[in-house]
C-alpha cells in the first residue's frame, strides 16, 4: 500500500472523526444547560 494512499484514506477519516466529535460536543452543551434548569 502506498505511503501517499494510506494518508489520503486517513485525512478524510480523521476530519470526519473530528467533526462527529464536535457534534457531539456542541449536543451535549445545549443539552446541559437544560438539565441544570430542570
Amino acid at each position: 500500500m502506498e505511503p501517499a494512499a494510506a494518508l489520503h484514506f486517513s485525512l478524510p477519516a480523521s476530519l470526519l472523526l473530528l467533526l462527529l466529535l464536535l457534534l457531539s460536543l456542541c449536543a451535549l452543551v445545549s443539552v446541559l444547560p437544560c438539565s441544570v434548569c430542570v
